[in-house]
């Protein structure tokens, strides 16, 4: 478990430091941006058995109903069917998170996957699933996912290279215009999601609180302790090898906050920041969408 832990912290370090440049966030589509946050959130290798054996049985529940899977009113299949996809997750798919596993399904029923599904004998993907949930259906379609998720961070990656070597041209004034756009609309869905809904905002992009701060609306939070200390303990929390959790914790009570803490404390913190931000709008009876043009 502490290998699994030091190799989901490298990667979602890799990956904050990926998504930080807003020059890289620009060139992604608003759906392109939805895996990437996805991406970022714990990964099966890192959360309980427990935690994973309840969110399974939802997940086949649901991914069932929308795709008319008949096994769902077998009850006695569906134990069958969340005990081998526990495996086969644990197994095979450790590096996904929930969300990288709902939104494959998702983009399976709209197209998204279709060029790296197998094809069927007149070329075209195949989406069956012939009214299984079966390993052999849910694998190509993991394994399609997989495969996208691994273009959209390589096309990132590409990028951020070349703008490091000096090889990238500068994106011009109508792209950006667009990709700002993009994300003020983002922005907005999350405010009239606080204020109707009363759902606070759960950016873990910088680009939100940054186009934010350059549009004049507040300045970057540094962390409070209770930020601080709400990180460490939900890093601890779910940390479930023994070891791993009390080597973080000594390190923290000796002054030594990890790169996890610090950046789970700053989401926290930014997050936190455009809360009191839409409640300042919403007492005064602004909208977002004025206030961000």
């Amino acid at each position: 478990m502490e290998k699994g832990l030091q190799i989901y912290q490298k990667r979602q370090e890799r990956y904050l430091a990926l998504m930080s440049s807003p020059e890289v966030i620009s060139i992604y589509s608003s759906l392109e941006k939805r895996v990437i946050d996805g991406a970022l959130k714990d990964t099966i290798e890192i959360i309980s058995d427990e935690f994973l054996i309840e969110k399974v049985a939802i997940l086949t529940k649901y991914i069932c109903m929308d795709l008319g899977i008949k096994d769902r009113h077998d009850a006695e299949m569906m134990k069958y069917i969340n005990s081998r996809l526990f495996t086969m997750l644990k197994g095979h798919y450790s590096d996904f998170t929930i969300e990288d596993i709902k939104l494959a399904f998702e983009l399976l029923e709209i197209g998204t996957l279709d060029k790296w599904l197998p094809t069927n004998n007149d070329g075209t993907p195949n989406r069956e699933h012939y009214q299984s949930f079966n390993v052999k259906f849910y694998t190509k379609v993991l394994n399609a996912y997989r495969n996208y998720k691994k273009e959209i961070f390589g096309k990132g990656q590409r990028h951020l290279y070349k703008l490091k070597s000096g090889k990238e041209l500068v994106i011009s004034p109508e792209q950006r215009a667009a990709n700002s756009q993009v994300t003020i609309d983002d922005i907005s869905a999350a405010f009239n999601l606080y204020k109707f809904e009363s759902v606070k905002p759960n950016f873990i992009l910088s680009i939100f609180i940054t186009t934010l701060i350059e549009k004049g609306k507040m300045i970057l939070p540094e962390p409070s302790v209770r930020e601080v200390i709400e990180a460490k303990n939900e890093i601890a929390e779910r940390e479930t090898s023994r070891n791993a959790r009390k080597s973080m914790l000594e390190n923290y009570h000796n002054g030594i906050i990890s790169s996890q803490i610090e950046s789970l404390a700053q989401i926290k913190a930014n997050n936190n920041a455009m809360t009191r931000y839409f409640d300042i709008l919403i007492a005064n009876k602004q909208t977002i969408k004025t206030e961000l043009q």
